[in-house]
């Protein structure tokens, strides 16, 4: 991200896109979709669906890579 935010021709496409990310993405929003992204599947009766570890592996992962580009957006605001 830093790489494409040193090329002034990208930088206003990154820094808007940033901005969107960092105002539309939350802590709640996101812990909601990954918890419960498979209800419809149980719902049905099929028992393919992931284990709570994973989700909460998968939650911790995009709130890491959501709070470092909220980060870096914060940096050039």
């Amino acid at each position: 991200m830093n790489k494409l935010l040193e090329n002034e021709s990208l930088k206003d496409f990154v820094l808007a896109s940033l901005k969107g990310i960092a105002m539309l993405c939350d802590h709640k929003k996101v812990e909601q979709i990954v918890l419960n992204v498979d209800n419809e599947i149980i719902d049905l009766g099929n028992s393919n669906f992931l284990p709570k570890e994973r989700k909460e592996l998968v939650l911790k992962l995009l709130t890491l890579r959501l709070n470092k580009l909220k980060e870096i957006y914060s940096q050039y605001k």
